[in-house]
């Protein structure tokens, strides 16, 4: 099913799914707090009972939040109004920075399982397409020339790898993430005694989340990393976008994205009709990949505590992810309306063979006369053709050389484009093994949460 940006947004980053979230902390704060007799036990199962937005007047809470400036101060205020007197051990010891961080780790949980799902239906449907088209042949280009004939599956099997490698990298930032730093106004554990450590085990225990070395308020590098990476993801879905774009192109018609019956190409130009999907998601992603300068340009924070750059991360996350999986769904759409023509992709290929079999030829040449040589002669052959492929082929086959190392039988093999594919078939099957196997392993993985 595709999101929206706007649908995604209100899933995960709502002020309403943010307050629940602090919340969310508020309760196991007090329950571990109560635990370790910090608070009255009987405080605590109040606090954490009523822990529910539902039970917030959220009109009185966008008053207060006008009136006072602070988020967090006016949530607990009015959280605190009715848990009667247990209202007095709310936040207790706490900080802003400390609700605002660890509830926005608990919302990027939720986020990152559904990223990590989708991530896995790319590799899946890429894998199934690999598999399908592990010997349809093309044309494989370097520099935007003809370079070998190559097979659709394999230049698939390129982007399987690309994702499987993205996912691991993904994943490997998951450890410093989705770490709780929870120590009060600078991270110290002042208001907590000496029971300061044995409270942020316990609640990183109660949250599911792992636990810092140091509790410091301004470690925002874990979060820049994670939407380094969500950019890389907009970075690889136009790389590949591109690819398509391009071999749409009128003259080269190797893809097509297929329209419904009621769409409606150019405004003034009737017969003409645009690719949208690839269109869209083209600038979807180029989008996405451009927020890597976002990074680059963050303001880092200042000394043990600074608000601007802990909005900054709320701001950036909230746009930024969004976004990420917004494109990675448009992305599964695409590739279910984008169609191989493979009558057009062989026709490619036939157009500029043999010269696409010079590679070839030139190896089989080197054995009895050096690749050096060999590589001379073809050139000169093919600089005396001038692209004309039945002038190379005649040539080739009245050149001494060739005569007296490739049997014509042998060339009239070697040429043929369905020959001369390398191991892309077999690379095509193997990848699209190793992509299925991988997706499946990270549904299974994310199934049932994350924790620590």
């Amino acid at each position: 099913m595709i999101k929206s940006e706007t649908v995604i947004r209100d899933q995960f980053f709502s002020d309403s799914v943010c307050w629940q979230s602090w919340l969310d902390v508020e309760s196991a704060l007090a329950l571990a707090q109560g635990e370790i007799g910090i608070i009255p036990k009987s405080a605590s199962k109040n606090i954490s009972d009523n822990a529910n937005i539902s039970n917030i007047d959220i009109n009185f809470l966008k008053n207060e939040i006008t009136k006072t400036g602070t988020e967090v101060f006016s949530l607990t205020r009015a959280f605190s109004s009715i848990c009667g007197d247990a209202g007095d051990y709310v936040h207790w010891g706490a900080t802003t920075q400390n609700i605002v961080e660890t509830g926005q780790l608990l919302v990027l949980k939720k986020y990152h399982i559904d990223l990590m799902q989708t991530i896995s239906l790319v590799i899946g449907k890429l894998s199934l397409i690999a598999k399908n088209h592990s010997n349809t042949i093309m044309v494989g280009r370097t520099l935007s020339r003809h370079a070998l004939p190559i097979t659709y599956g394999f230049k698939v099997a390129g982007w399987i790898e690309n994702f499987i490698e993205l996912a691991e990298q993904i994943m490997e930032v998951e450890k410093r993430l989705f770490k709780m730093r929870f120590g009060g106004a600078v991270g110290a554990f002042h208001s907590f005694g000496n029971k300061g450590g044995q409270l942020t085990e316990l609640l990183a225990k109660k949250l599911g989340l792992g636990l810092a070395r140091v509790q410091n308020r301004t470690s925002t590098e874990q979060f820049l990393e994670y939407v380094t990476k969500l950019s890389m993801a907009g970075q690889l879905v136009k790389k590949i976008t591109d690819e398509f774009y391009y071999l749409n192109t009128e003259g080269i018609d190797e893809f097509k994205e297929i329209l419904s019956d009621t769409s409606v190409g150019s405004s003034t130009m009737p017969q003409k009709v645009n690719p949208k999907k690839l269109i869209e998601l083209r600038s979807k992603s180029n989008k996405l990949r451009q927020q890597l300068g976002g990074v680059m340009a963050f303001d880092l924070p200042l000394n043990e505590g600074d608000q601007s750059s802990n909005n900054q991360v709320r701001d950036m996350l909230r746009m930024v992810c969004p976004l990420a999986l917004n494109v990675l769904y448009d992305f599964i759409d695409v590739l279910g309306v984008i169609e191989p023509n493979k009558a057009k992709m062989l026709e490619n290929v036939k157009s500029t063979e043999p010269f696409t079999s010079s590679e070839s030829i030139q190896m089989e040449l080197a054995e009895h006369m050096g690749r050096g040589k060999a590589h001379d002669l073809l050139n000169e052959l093919a600089k005396e053709a001038r692209n004309d492929s039945k002038k190379y082929l005649e040539l080739l086959k009245k050149n001494k050389f060739v005569k007296e190392t490739v049997p014509e039988k042998r060339l009239q093999t070697i040429v043929s484009a369905e020959n001369n594919v390398g191991d892309c078939e077999k690379i095509a099957k193997d990848l699209a093994e190793v992509g299925s196997k991988f997706s499946k392993d990270i549904s299974k993985r994310y199934k049932n949460g994350l924790g620590f």
